[in-house]
């Protein structure tokens, strides 16, 4: 019996060890899943209907497509901080899972994936790009290829959500470059963690089509309700 018990404590912390039973957003109890019962009726209540993404594309005629499943509220707000600061493998799988789970669900095509740039200033004091391992994790999903370095952004700009809507345009315009990547005659995916004012998104995708892309289909994990 005792033997049994050891096994079973030892079965239980394996299975823990590859499944971990905490949510990633509350860090309750989960039984291996990413979130708990309460968390994922929550962020369920959260799902965009795609209304918010039809105005901010009529606001901003450079994003010829825009998708987000989630809207960015007070129950996402928290885990997409985190995972912001923090490099956790088990938020970006859930993630990126949403995200690329809402594109092929739109019916789109795209051929590349790119990510949203970070400064190589932040880079190095954050020690990754979020943008960059979202991007990553769709493309893998999606199974298309990933092009680093086609978006930069300069040491000078400034953190956008510290500004108002017409300094977050100037501040994109001013600051957000292209570097390299083979992008002529392609449909580009942009990723991107969140999509608050649409700035410098379609900063970004009218960047692209001035080097070469056809159509741009830029994708957040989550949109503001503005």
């Amino acid at each position: 019996m005792a033997l049994k018990r050891a096994l079973c404590r030892w079965g239980r912390f394996l299975l823990n060890l590859l499944y971990p039973p905490n949510c990633i957003r509350c860090g309750g109890y989960s039984q291996g899943e990413p979130l708990c019962p309460g968390c994922q009726r929550e962020l369920e209540h959260l799902r965009s209907t795609g209304m918010q993404e039809l105005i901010n594309r009529w606001r901003r005629p450079e994003l010829d497509f825009l998708i987000a499943p989630f809207i960015y509220a007070t129950g996402i707000k928290g885990v997409l901080i985190q995972m912001k600061n923090e490099s956790d493998s088990r938020r970006l799988a859930y993630f990126s899972e949403q995200v690329a789970n809402a594109f092929q669900d739109s019916g789109l095509s795209a051929d590349v994936v790119v990510c949203m740039p970070m400064s190589r200033k932040k880079l190095r004091r954050r020690g990754f790009n979020h943008a960059e391992l979202l991007a990553q994790a769709v493309a893998a999903r999606l199974e298309l290829p990933y092009l680093p370095g086609v978006l930069t952004m300069d040491d000078a700009a400034a953190v956008q959500h510290t500004l108002g809507r017409a300094e977050r345009q100037k501040n994109a315009e001013k600051h957000i470059g292209f570097g390299s990547g083979a992008i002529q005659g392609k449909t580009v995916l942009v990723l991107d963690d969140i999509c608050t004012t649409g700035s410098s998104l379609s900063v970004a995708c009218r960047l692209l089509k001035e080097h070469g892309a056809v159509c741009t289909i830029a994708a957040t994990i989550a949109i503001t309700p503005r």
